[in-house]
């Protein structure tokens, strides 16, 4: 019978030469076995493991860490059976601690399991890692063939060592969350696990996790984000986990979107609600200076910081305070992405109509916030604010006060210097024109009209009120009569307000259309397309000046540009040549008394344009 050990098995808080460190207090490596002896050796261990049980590890654990030390010189087969005995015995010892946990173990028990858990974490967790490394190599991309001179590399197969090591890691992983999962703190005593151990188990993921092949695998993922979940959760990982989290976005760009989604799924479905605002906080802690220094790293930071916002918009919300001094940081990229972040949380969050004062009021603050940067210093961010302001427009959920205030501001913006925030100025006024809650024909004239004509009806019913309130005696009829006349004046009253909004509304628009005109003039072709697309929804709609710049899109005919001669040509088609379903049989009449109309008061130049056109539809 061999003889346990009694020494503690101390996880080493660097590398593993610590283990060959002397000591007499923990355990230390005596026999580091050369490569030509482990075959023979690890076929003895199977057999002891298979006698033993999962303590054998206490035993060979020697034997094992040979197989690390030298694990670049040994043969794949070595490798594989090392671990399958790992993988193996880690298994066992799941089972083993499931069946004895609940009793009561004897100190020497209780040690003994506590060092094989330690053992085979520190194990598992290390061939993973020289797993990664050995996989990662050019020379491992290939499939065992030497590429040699002009020969091309070949894409690894599935019998591949990158491939491989893909399945060695998400092995490891499952069988470490179902040793991490269980209540194994009760092993050691105090029962809290040291902080080495648990950080030889994070550090292995997120090390694995700077692997883009392993990024970009949803089943390697799901494993690791499995076991920094239960990290968190039991081993009072969270903050460890903030901190990594950023540093590792900051430093690998195709992690954004895997941490994004890490977060979300401790957040979600491990319950760890609070990691969401921990991280939000840690990141409006940083410093705006580094920020702007560390380009490359904010970029990222970024990209993250809106993934989050996409997906956990309602839990970021707490502790949007945090972010607010950014936006008026130097880094234009991380004040677009803070202001995706409101735009989101507007969106998603605070857009239900059973809302409460407070999230009225926060709501009108963020609003305000993403209002004010529609006049940035930098253009990418008015930029961004244009695009958010359209999403939330589209998504209906900008209150019509708001509108009435934004739309002379977006007005504005199409005299901008940049040709992307002149392009979603107008997109932005297009969508708002679709998306109007006021009429499908907005003519001004008619409108104006309408209000007068109502508010006459309005005026001539209060002054039949005030006569009526000035008889002193009132019969029930008559009373009965004074409300009914009371809800009439303050429907017209709704009728006129809304008419007045209409107006209001149509004037706004017909203000941007000069701008727009001089638009289609522009070198910028998206310029041009756009311009064309508004005057199209503005004619449809019955805007009284589109007139204007639909004669004016006549001379893009000649353009040179492809993508304008076709989007004038649609837009010519759609407007005065395709006719609804109902008026099929009057077709041929119809477009003529639309081409008729059209050329009504047009000028030479433009006639001979729309000869061009014409000819080119036919």
């Amino acid at each position: 019978i061999r003889r346990v050990r009694p020494m503690e098995f101390s996880i080493p808080v660097a590398a593993g030469d610590d283990l060959l460190s002397p000591s007499k207090s923990r355990y230390v490596v005596r026999n580091v076995f050369d490569p030509h002896e482990l075959p023979d050796k690890l076929a003895a261990a199977r057999e002891d493991f298979k006698h033993d049980g999962p303590l054998a590890v206490l035993q060979s654990f020697d034997l094992f860490f040979s197989v690390i030390k030298h694990f670049n010189q040994l043969e794949r087969t070595v490798k594989d059976e090392a671990w399958q005995t790992l993988v193996e015995a880690t298994g066992s010892l799941y089972v083993e601690l499931t069946n004895i946990l609940d009793s009561e173990l004897s100190h020497h028990t209780r040690q003994q399991h506590c060092n094989a858990i330690k053992m085979l974490c520190y194990l598992v967790t290390q061939f993973m890692l020289c797993s990664q490394r050995e996989g990662s190599k050019p020379d491992q991309m290939l499939t065992g063939k030497s590429a040699g001179r002009g020969r091309k590399a070949q894409r690894p197969t599935g019998g591949s060592d990158s491939t491989a090591w893909e399945g060695t890691c998400i092995r490891g992983l499952y069988s470490l969350m179902h040793l991490l999962e269980l209540e194994i703190h009760r092993l050691w005593d105090p029962p809290i696990p040291e902080e080495n151990f648990v950080n030889c188990v994070t550090s292995c993921c997120y090390k694995l996790m700077e692997s883009p092949i392993l990024a970009r695998d949803r089943e390697s993922r799901q494993s690791i984000f499995q076991v920094l979940g239960i990290a968190v959760q039991k081993y009072n990982h969270g903050i460890g986990a903030v901190v990594k989290v950023i540093q590792l976005v900051q430093n690998f760009e195709h992690l954004v979107t895997p941490l994004a989604e890490g977060v979300q799924f401790f957040a979600v479905s491990c319950g760890i609600k609070n990691i969401v605002s921990e991280t939000i906080r840690e990141i409006g802690s940083m410093d705006p200076n580094d920020l702007s220094r560390d380009t490359s790293g904010t970029r990222s930071l970024s990209q993250f910081l809106c993934e989050l916002g996409e997906r956990v918009p309602a839990l970021i919300l707490p502790t949007i305070s945090s972010l607010m001094p950014h936006l008026d940081g130097e880094n234009y990229s991380f004040r677009n992405s803070v202001l995706v972040v409101l735009g989101e949380m507007v969106g998603q969050v605070l857009s239900r109509e059973s809302m409460d004062e407070n999230g009225k009021a926060t709501r009108e603050q963020l609003l305000d916030r993403l209002q004010q940067h529609i006049h940035d210093i930098n253009a990418f961010v008015r930029s961004k604010a244009l695009q958010i302001w359209l999403k939330l427009f589209r998504g209906h959920v900008v209150p019509l006060s708001r509108q009435h205030q934004l739309i002379p501001l977006v007005v504005g913006r199409l005299h901008d210097k940049s040709s992307n925030v002149r392009r979603h100025a107008i997109q932005f006024l297009s969508a708002a024109l679709c998306g109007n809650p006021y009429s499908s024909k907005l003519s001004l004239s008619d409108l104006e009209d309408d209000l007068q004509k109502a508010q006459d009806k309005l005026r001539d019913l209060r002054n039949s009120e005030d006569q009526s309130s000035s008889q002193e005696c009132q019969s029930p009829m008559q009373q009965g009569d004074t409300t009914t006349s009371d809800k009439e004046i303050q429907q017209h009253q709704i009728l006129v307000t809304y008419l007045k909004d209409s107006v209001k509304f149509v004037r706004h628009l017909e203000s941007a259309v000069p701008v727009v005109c001089q638009l289609l003039g522009s070198k910028t072709v998206s310029d041009v397309l756009e311009a064309i697309n508004f005057f199209v929804t503005c004619h449809e709609f019955g805007i009284s000046t589109a007139r204007d710049g639909v004669r004016k899109m006549l001379v893009l005919v000649w353009s040179q540009e492809v993508a304008v001669k076709e989007a004038l040509t649609a837009a010519y088609k759609t407007l005065y040549l395709t006719q609804s379903a109902d008026a099929q049989r009057h077709q041929a009449a119809t477009v003529a008394d639309n081409l008729i109309s059209l050329t009504s008061d047009l000028t030479l130049g433009e006639l001979a344009s729309l000869e061009e056109l014409v000819m080119i539809q036919t």
